[in-house]
């Protein structure tokens, strides 16, 4: 009976000294992950904007239907900002250069929901400050993604 229970110790003790290294690595993919899904949706989202604003302007779509496209694009933007709030919150996001990428992440998500909602008040008022306002983020939000994205 010792035996057994020793035996049973030992494969306990040999599992939790293996649980790290599963855990670590589980962990590393997971915010390999999260990286590249962001890397993916910051772009996404610039080059959807972009797009809304060469066809209104083109006529190609009608400010009804940009409004809608733009008002998904915020509450996109909204809900990736929360996402990324309980991340940090969660502490699964450990290291320093994680929680800074995180928080450039957010970052960028605001600049991008500035300007749609610039370009937003762009097709509501026909006002062109708020056309060069949507510009002024626009680069502003290129910069910071071509950063994260490592492009030049």
């Amino acid at each position: 009976m010792k035996n057994l229970l020793r035996l049973a110790l030992g494969w306990v003790l040999v599992g939790a000294l293996h649980l790290p290294v599963f855990s670590q690595a589980t962990s590393d993919a997971a915010l390999e992950s999260i990286g590249s899904i962001s890397a993916v949706a910051l772009y996404n989202s610039y080059t959807t904007l972009g797009i809304l604003a060469d066809a209104y302007e083109h006529d190609a779509y009608e400010s009804d239907y940009v409004m809608r496209l733009l008002d998904e694009q915020i509450s996109l933007h909204d809900n990736m900002k929360t996402s990324y709030n309980k991340l940090l919150s969660s502490g699964f996001v450990t290291s320093a250069d994680d929680k800074k990428f995180v928080l450039e992440a957010i970052a960028t998500f605001d600049i991008l929901k500035n300007e749609a909602e610039a370009f937003q008040s762009y097709v509501d008022t026909g006002d062109t400050k708020y056309s060069n306002l949507f510009q002024e983020y626009r680069k502003l939000a290129w910069e910071r993604i071509a950063d994260i994205l490592g492009i030049d």
